[in-house]
């Protein structure tokens, strides 16, 4: 865990950084589960639930050759083609840059082709190589959150949060930049430097939402490390989302494991009897959810990390239980249930 950091903001400016434009098996002998067009429907007894719209948007592990993700992802970045590297092995992408014994900063970057809404939680496992900067030197692992209209108003407005390693230390940088194209500035809201935070982000996932106005939250692992909602943004959305190194005077390779994005954090089930009482554990039995039904849909809240897991869901209605088992949950899920 993450001691509190002192509050600092500061600006600088990143040469060109994003210039450029920048279940499986679901299975129980108590119930059938039938999966369709991206549909998946659970039975007890007599009564269903049914997905009627997954909130999962975005899945990838790295794990297939990088031609099968050409359509899916684009690289770019200041850097020149003769410096700079992308491949794909034992499951990381890795991303670099050679700067060695140049005094400028040079980027590349893996880009989503497609966009994504506001508000969506968008969770990357990043693997950031132990570098050994001499003084002037920089290494950078980012994961940003751009407004993807930069080709339609030149504007560059991202979130950020960055492992950023420094001669004298290690910096966890979370922050936002707006501006246009090279004059863009990025402003720094937390500066974290713990001991083996290049561990600590290598183990833990960041995750970040923003709704692209006024607010930013961004977690490493289950720790809200930043939650603001009075900012000035200006990130129009959708949204995409940037996979990046950066470095000046070396060279540098960022690593990152996967890349998913959900809708939101929470799963709605809809078509409940009014007054039903309903109860949602997880697969260890923590109780995820518990409460009666209304004229709204029943709301199941999830946490980064776990935007993605099992649950064993029970409504109550009268004197009778129906149990749902080994339900797969999904940040931004909707499902329906008929009994």
């Amino acid at each position: 865990m993450l001691a509190r950091p002192r509050s600092i903001t500061y600006r600088i400016l990143i040469t060109c950084l994003l210039a450029m434009g920048l279940a499986a098996g679901f299975f129980d002998l108590r119930q059938r589960i039938i999966a369709a067009q991206n549909r998946y429907t659970y039975r007890s007894g007599a009564a269903e639930l049914v997905l009627t719209s997954s909130g999962r948007l975005w899945d990838t592990h790295f794990q297939q050759p990088l031609k099968d993700y050409r359509n899916r992802y684009h690289y770019n970045g200041s850097e020149s083609a003769q410096r700079r590297f992308v491949t794909w092995s034992k499951g990381l992408l890795n991303i670099g840059v050679n700067q060695s014994g140049i005094p400028a900063f040079k980027g590349l970057f893996a880009v989503t082709e497609p966009s994504f809404p506001a508000g969506s939680f968008v969770e990357t496992s990043m693997k950031p190589i132990r570098a050994v900067p001499q003084s002037g030197q920089v290494a950078e692992t980012i994961v940003a959150v751009q407004t993807a209209t930069t080709h339609e108003n030149a504007e560059i407005n991202y979130v950020i949060a960055a492992l950023t390693q420094i001669s004298s230390a290690d910096l966890l940088q979370l922050g936002y930049a707006n501006g246009v194209y090279a004059h863009a500035k990025t402003f720094i809201l937390r500066n974290y430097r713990a001991p083996h935070l290049l561990t600590t982000v290598s183990k833990e996932p960041v995750t970040i939402s923003t709704n692209g106005l006024h607010d930013l939250k961004i977690w490493l692992g289950s720790q809200l490390l930043l939650n603001q909602s009075r900012l000035a943004l200006h990130i129009i959305p959708p949204f995409q989302v940037y996979l990046e190194v950066q470095s000046k005077g070396l060279r540098y390779a960022a690593r990152f494991h996967s890349l998913l994005i959900y809708r939101s954090n929470h799963v709605a089930i809809k078509g409940l009897p009014r007054g039903a009482h309903i109860q949602v554990l997880g697969s260890h039995g923590t109780r995820l959810a518990q409460g009666r039904s209304g004229h709204h849909p029943f709301l199941i809240g999830l946490r980064p990390p776990q935007l993605q897991r099992w649950a064993t869901i029970s409504i109550t209605v009268a004197d009778h239980t129906t149990t749902f088992r080994h339900v797969a949950l999904a940040g931004g899920d909707t499902y329906a249930y008929h009994g």
